[in-house]
């Protein structure tokens, strides 16, 4: 009988089992070990995954500041060439730059004007003159240095609250100023609440300054750049030529909505982003906080910091995921722990296994190899899709290494220039190379002279695609060093931004126009009209007793016309003002009572209704939500309208479809006898719309010919006082009110004037 081996022997199964059991602790410890990397992996890409989003949205947030800054530059600009920016020009300004479409979430524009405490009374009296009775200086009293609020757009709703406002009376907000003075440069204030706040929602408030200083050519102590930045001018010169501030008020709510504009929705996470006015977190200094009803973690996995100095002003932005680590997919970990342990299992099954057969063994390890080749497949498989994803970014993105070699350059730099990235590795001088050669030194300078503290100073530069066509760029870089500080090169990043160039442009072409109309209005209609009416005075003094009667009396024809002429382009002059304001509020907008106007309108008129014979009828008028100035304007045209053109039917007058402006010819008709001039105004409600009609019996409008009288400079005849105005002022206050305005047929003959106005206020 055969003796069995000693390893079997059932008296000793330690002996036996103990390298299995080894096995397995040692396999369980490396696969805990190994699940723990993992997971630390699995963290550390989605932390470095947030820094990204954190770095995109910290850049968005600096480049729109930059852009803001930009714009009230170009406001400060307007005072460059003039002695004096209307309000006219400022709305025109504005309203050229749709700030809603390309710097959404700002609160407005606006200039505050320096105040010399001596000429205090005599400036609340010229704005008052300009239509704003109730105008003062808030807070009132004398303060060594008085600023007052006089041009904000949009002049209306929240901004009207800081009409006349001094904001320096206010520490926080003197401190930007002064700031803004002293260096020339744009300033960003501390944390204020708005004089905009209406006490409800009320939102963390900051304000941004640009300084306007007077014109070189307007004489000694002033500056010759109205946006000066600093350079050989003094504080003292800064002070003395200043006339006063471009500023832009944001509500931070609005405006980090208009920056972020549904970012953390677009990058698929609930980010958490609170704004400290200052370089530290103090409940205090929260400017905004994005979801509110989320606790702030301050032990945090995805909590990060980054900081913004805005010449020299700083605020911290602190960036944490809305949700916790618990909501991270560690199913790489699970699948790792779990095929780890099963590996362990199963390695110690192999090892009691192979006490009984080597072959089991040897299937078994073959099986093991095939699953670690697919674990390897798979984990490469992983690794390509997470390049691919980074490769595809919207910017051209490069890493430049210290030694001038690209370690990293993006696709989308084909995209781009046109240029591959295989093109850049293979010539790191190739980006240089293709800039515009304006704008070499200031890449040159730029690459030399970065931040000492590595913050990047964005440039715009032009670069040469591979087309051959220039492009704009807007470039921003910062060093990248390891933990120890060794420096590892730039990391740099390219836009394309040629449509925001062109776009700029055409905006100062606009502004240019504009301009230029401005001026001609102001002399060759104001001035003439001033010298007719003035030398025909002097002429009718000097031909006084000097003629014979029949020759006195063409005289005075002659004057006569001459002074008809002169009112006539007055005449014209105001209609022109009225139609470039027709768009915007002369008053307080509210509930207008419809009836007083029309009375006072009538009781001014008498003289001319009774030299025509005319017969008013005044019906039911039911009030409108505008402001008083503006309605007035809509019934002194219609009533004109129908006073010049109402009464005896001498024939149908047309516009000429083939006449220039005012050159208009009478269409024959058959003409009935002359009948007295009959004219009826009446108002009803319409559902949330006021609806106003002015009538007469007069010859009435051919209806092919009611559109296009109401084009500027379309008159019905080539006589009269029209200026072919009147009726294109009515279309154009109704419908920026959101109204409309047309003319009908008046039943028994003659034409009505009807135009819709809002009811109550409307949101």
């Amino acid at each position: 009988m055969n003796n069995p081996l000693p390893h079997s022997s059932p008296t000793h199964p330690g002996r036996k089992t103990w390298p299995a059991w080894t096995m397995l602790a040692v396999g369980m410890l490396i696969t805990i070990f190994a699940s723990l990397h993992v997971k630390q992996g699995i963290e550390a890409d989605a932390v470095k995954q947030m820094a990204f989003s954190y770095d995109q949205a910290t850049l968005k947030i600096q480049a729109r500041l930059h852009a803001y800054a930009l714009v009230l530059r170009g406001a400060a600009g307007l005072f460059a060439g003039t002695d004096t920016v209307t309000r006219q020009d400022w709305h025109a300004f504005v309203e050229k730059l749709h700030t809603d479409e390309t710097v959404p979430g700002v609160q407005g524009i606006g200039f505050a004007q320096l105040i010399p405490p001596d000429q205090l009374a005599s400036h609340i009296a010229q704005i008052r003159q300009e239509g704003f009775p109730d105008y003062s200086v808030r807070p009132p009293g004398m303060r060594a240095v008085i600023t007052s609020i006089i041009y904000l757009e949009p002049f209306s709703d929240r901004n009207l609250r800081a009409f006349g406002f001094d904001m320096f009376s206010e520490p926080v907000r003197r401190a930007a100023m002064e700031q803004a003075r002293d260096t020339g440069t744009a300033a960003l204030s501390g944390k204020v609440e708005l004089v905009q706040e209406t006490g409800t929602k009320v939102q963390a408030g900051t304000l941004m300054y640009v300084p306007v200083y007077r014109n070189a050519e307007k004489g000694p102590g002033s500056i010759k750049d109205s946006s000066i930045e600093p350079g050989p001018f003094s504080v003292a010169q800064r002070r003395a030529a200043l006339l006063g501030w471009a500023y832009s008020p944001y509500r931070m709510n609005d405006l980090m909505s208009g920056i972020l504009q549904d970012w953390e929705h677009d990058e698929g996470r609930a980010i958490n982003l609170h704004i400290y006015d200052g370089p530290q977190e103090i409940p205090d200094a929260l400017l905004f906080d994005n979801k509110k009803a989320l606790s702030h973690n301050a032990h945090s996995l995805f909590r990060q910091q980054r900081t913004i100095d805005f010449y020299g002003h700083r605020w911290l932005l602190v960036f944490d995921h809305a949700a916790t680590a618990a909501s991270l997919s560690y199913a790489t970990a699970w699948s790792a722990l779990g095929g780890g342990m099963a590996l362990s299992a199963l390695l110690f099954g192999l090892m009691l296994s192979m006490i009984n057969t080597q072959a089991n063994a040897v299937r078994i390890a073959a099986e093991l190899t095939e699953q670690v080749r697919r674990r390897e497949e798979l984990l490469t498989e992983s690794e390509l899709r997470y390049r691919t994803m980074a490769d595809f970014t919207a910017d051209w993105e490069y890493w430049l290494m210290p030694d001038g070699k690209f370690r990293y350059v993006s696709p989308s730099c084909e995209q781009i220039s046109g240029y591959a990235a295989e093109e850049f590795y293979a010539d790191p001088k190739l980006l240089t190379q293709i800039i515009h050669p304006d704008d070499q030194q200031l890449w040159a300078e730029h690459s030399h002279h970065m931040n000492a503290k590595g913050v990047p100073e964005p440039i715009d530069y032009r670069l040469r695609g591979k087309d051959g066509a220039y492009l704009w760029i807007s470039h921003v870089c910062r060093p990248v060093v390891d933990a120890t500080g060794q420096a590892l090169g730039i990391r740099g990043s390219n836009r394309e931004i040629t449509a925001r160039k062109n776009a700029e442009a055409g905006l100062a072409r606009s502004n240019a126009d504009l301009q230029r109309f401005a001026e001609v209005t102001a002399h060759h209609l104001q001035e003439p009209a001033r010298r007719l009416a003035s030398y025909a005075e002097r002429l009718r003094q000097q031909l006084a007793g000097r003629l014979d009667a029949a020759d006195a009396t063409n005289a005075e024809v002659s004057l006569d016309f001459i002074g008809q002429q002169a009112r006539r382009m007055k005449q014209l002059l105001g209609d022109i003002e009225r139609y470039l304001a027709a768009d915007q509020p002369r008053g307080m907008v509210e509930s207008t009572d419809a009836g007083q106007t029309v009375a006072a309108l009538l009781a001014h008129a008498q003289e001319r209704i009774g030299a025509v014979d005319a017969e008013i009828t005044v019906g039911a008028l039911p009030p409108a939500w505008i402001d008083a100035p503006r309605l007035t304007d809509l019934f002194e045209v219609a009533l004109d309208n129908a006073l010049q053109h109402g009464g005896a039917k001498k024939s149908a007058l047309a516009v000429r479809q083939d006449a220039p402006l005012d050159a208009t010819q009478d269409a024959p008709r058959d003409a009935p006898p002359a009948i007295p001039l009959r004219i009826t105004v009446e108002g009803e409600r319409v559902a949330a719309l006021v609806r106003y009609r002015v009538s007469d019996n007069g010859p009435g409008i051919e209806a092919q010919y009611r559109e296009r009288v109401f084009r500027v400079f379309e008159r019905l005849s080539s006589g009269g006082e029209s200026t072919g105005i009147g009726l294109a002022i009515v279309r154009r206050i109704a419908e920026n009110c959101g109204g409309r305005a047309w003319l009908e047929e008046t039943p028994g003959g003659g034409c009505s004037v009807l135009f819709e106005l809002p009811a109550e206020k409307t949101s």
